[in-house]
């Protein structure tokens, strides 16, 4: 026991983390000195406290997502998709009339810092806006997504996410003059709005130019992301920098019981 303490107290030190005292070590601790690192600040998370939200105008249709099929179009249709490659993240909305055309399109650029979740959030809030903006009232619309985790997220009534929280209202605002339905679609099963909607959607992660002002807090997935990835890199050098503790040593004691590695 006192030889593992004095492993967790040495792989502090090496990683360049100080500690005070024995009682100052683990992975959470190792984990905000990554998120010192990285300069993410736990106030500029997407993460709110639990906001609770009673009132919609709107309407998610849950039975949809034992169908996946779109219905028949009453005034517009909104197809919205999110996409993360390699590199970055981008957002998609495409707009249908009734006569089954394509009326309006947009591609947005998110950057490296979101991830596929939150681009969905996205597509759903710059749909909403793009109502507000051209078809304010009047109008049976359909806004068809292929994320069911969003279409639950702005459907619940307790909300930990500013995004979601943000898209909520901004939903509210366009459904105060329209009739405003949410479904979920299938993706890649021919609907060809929703094709081009997954396409522009691959573009926005691709080009810079097409940068959304929308997304200013990194999502917490997004920092536990890159929180894991200097972590694994900062495990798999570390027995390189410290030769007094074995490899095969140090990956039974830390990857044992990531709970409580010491």
């Amino acid at each position: 026991m006192k030889f593992r303490r004095i492993q967790g107290h040495l792989r502090l030190t090496d990683s360049g983390l100080k500690t005070t005292t024995l009682n100052k070590r683990g992975h959470r601790f190792i984990c905000r000195g990554y998120f010192s690192k990285l300069g993410v600040a736990e106030e500029e998370t997407d993460e709110i406290p639990t906001t609770m939200v009673w009132n919609r105008r709107f309407s998610v249709i849950e039975y949809s997502f034992a169908q996946g099929k779109p219905v028949k179009t009453v005034d517009l249709d909104f197809h919205t998709d999110g996409a993360f490659t390699s590199t970055s993240a981008g957002a998609a909305v495409v707009v249908v009339n009734r006569e089954g055309l394509i009326t309006e399109e947009e591609a947005i650029y998110l950057g490296r810092n979101s991830s596929a979740y939150p681009a969905e959030i996205l597509a759903i809030k710059s749909a909403t806006e793009l109502i507000q903006l051209r078809w304010p009232e009047y109008r049976v619309i359909t806004l068809y997504s292929y994320c069911q985790a969003a279409l639950k997220a702005v459907g619940q009534n307790f909300v930990k996410s500013q995004l979601v929280l943000d898209t909520i209202a901004a939903l509210n605002q366009a459904a105060r003059n329209n009739i405003i339905h949410l479904r979920w679609v299938k993706g890649h099963c021919g609907i060809i709005s929703n094709e081009r909607a997954d396409v522009l959607a691959k573009e926005g992660a691709s080009d810079p130019l097409r940068e959304a002002a929308q997304i200013r807090k990194l999502p917490l997935s997004v920092i536990k992301s890159l929180n894991r990835e200097g972590l694994e890199l900062w495990w798999n050098e570390y027995p390189t920098r410290l030769s007094s503790v074995s490899q095969g040593c140090c990956g039974r004691v830390w990857k044992g019981d990531t709970k409580n590695p010491y």
